[in-house]
């Protein structure tokens, strides 16, 4: 069972973090970052990193990281190869190294050598199943690649995260499972101008291949503005990438005068969604639909009807076996009403 951490953090107003800066906040911070080099790195002011670590009780890292040479880099090493966990390395260099020094050097070999967390690096390397194709398109929709600037070796510090609101836990979790990871959970409330805080919790999986494979099929960093292709996947395991896509970045209303008609709405960077029509137009029989373009909220949607919205929906939950559950409960809901 995958623990869920109990530290919550509100960002209230004034903070004006996004989602994807929280948690690259927290992610830099939990490499040892200090506060004032975790704002310059992702780009908000230093008040505001302070006030939020003064305001959730989150202990600052005072000392910067200071590189280890190769030689350094070498024998510590050649003592973890040899049988040391981190615990005992770190107590072995006290007084020389820090235990993030340490971590730093291993870089992701710390994870394939025995220690706290397991992943399958190899997991997005081919995408040949249904599965597979469904958290890769969830993953382009709320997943993101972090990177770890500071690292000395080009393959270290890479991450993927993947979040949600807290009542969809149980899918973040599945993912976990799927890429076989044992890493914990952390859960945060995220407040936005005057809304009630959103609770949500993400998984922070640490690989270079991971990153990298998902960066080769089109999902880059910051790619919430940048995001412009579809992965080069059979058109059989497309649709399982539309409906991961969907259940991320996708919405399915019902019509306030007739609770039998649905209507689902898509949102992405314009050039994906160019790309996403392409697609439905190949595999559906409907009118393109228009792309409509958000200045406020910086993203593009498009909107489908009733009869169309059914007909999206059929082929993208056609012997699905992997959906989140109260996305498909409103369409089998708008289903069975038709019968």
């Amino acid at each position: 069972m995958i623990s869920v951490e109990t530290q919550t953090y509100n960002i209230t107003k004034d903070s004006v973090l996004t989602k994807e800066q929280i948690e690259q906040f927290l992610y830099l911070h939990s490499l040892g970052w200090s506060t004032k080099h975790i704002c310059e790195e992702i780009g908000i002011k230093t008040g505001q990193g302070y006030k939020f670590v003064q305001r959730h009780g989150i202990k600052s890292n005072c000392r910067n990281y200071i590189p280890l040479s190769e030689n350094e880099i070498s024998k510590i090493k050649e003592l973890y190869n040899g049988g040391m966990n981190i615990e005992k390395l770190a107590e072995h260099c006290r007084g020389m190294y820090s235990e993030y020094q340490i971590r730093c050097a291993i870089g992701d070999d710390i994870r394939a050598n025995g220690a706290r967390y397991t992943v399958n690096h190899e997991y997005f390397s081919v995408i040949d199943t249904e599965e597979k194709a469904y958290w890769l398109g969830f993953l382009f929709a709320d997943g993101c690649i972090q990177r770890d600037n500071r690292r000395k070796n080009p393959q270290a510090g890479w991450s993927v995260s993947f979040g949600l609101m807290y009542d969809d836990k149980d899918m973040v979790e599945k993912f976990a499972r799927c890429v076989g990871s044992n890493q914990p959970l952390k859960e945060y409330y995220q407040e936005r101008g005057y809304t009630k805080p959103k609770h949500e919790c993400h998984v922070n999986i640490t690989s270079y291949q991971m990153a990298q494979d998902l960066m080769g099929y089109g999902m880059y960093m910051r790619k919430s503005l940048t995001l412009d292709k579809l992965p080069d996947i059979t058109n059989e395991l497309m649709r399982h990438f539309v409906r991961g896509f969907y259940d991320g970045n996708g919405s399915i209303f019902f019509d306030k005068e007739n609770e039998a008609r649905i209507y689902i709405a898509i949102y992405s960077t314009h050039a994906f969604l160019d790309k996403l029509l392409d697609v439905i137009d190949e595999n559906i029989d409907i009118k393109r639909k228009n792309i409509y373009d958000h200045t406020v909220e910086k993203c593009s949607f498009v909107k489908y009807a009733h009869k169309d919205s059914i007909k999206i929906l059929d082929w993208i939950y056609h012997d699905a076996t992997i959906y989140l559950p109260r996305k498909h409960e409103k369409y089998i809901t708008a289903k069975n009403a038709q019968e």
